[in-house]
């Protein structure tokens, strides 16, 4: 649901990199997950796959695991606030919780 661009950050890779590395060393390896611009968000469950890529560098790929089976509708925060939807995020549809 995103294709979010470094171009597109609030704060800057170096200005990034200077926060962590002031609070913690950074080591050959590390990777530091900026976020992401919300415009895409939406909850992750069990089963997604989740695809970091660097241009150039690779791709990191993650597999969601979530043992609750939690499940929430498939829309973005932005979408859920223009149907007029209560709260900030949707509610939950399954699985324990539910």
């Amino acid at each position: 649901m995103q294709n979010f661009n470094t171009d597109d950050m609030a704060h800057k890779i170096p200005r990034c990199i200077s926060w962590v590395s002031s609070i913690h060393t950074l080591e050959p390896g590390d990777v530091l997950a900026t976020g992401t611009n919300h415009r895409g968000l939406n909850p992750f469950m069990d089963g997604d796959k989740i695809e970091l890529e660097v241009e150039g560098l690779g791709c990191l790929t993650v597999y969601i695991k979530d043992d609750l089976k939690r499940t929430w509708e498939r829309v973005t925060r932005l979408q859920h606030a223009e149907s007029g939807g209560e709260g900030v995020q949707t509610p939950q549809t399954g699985g324990k919780y539910a």
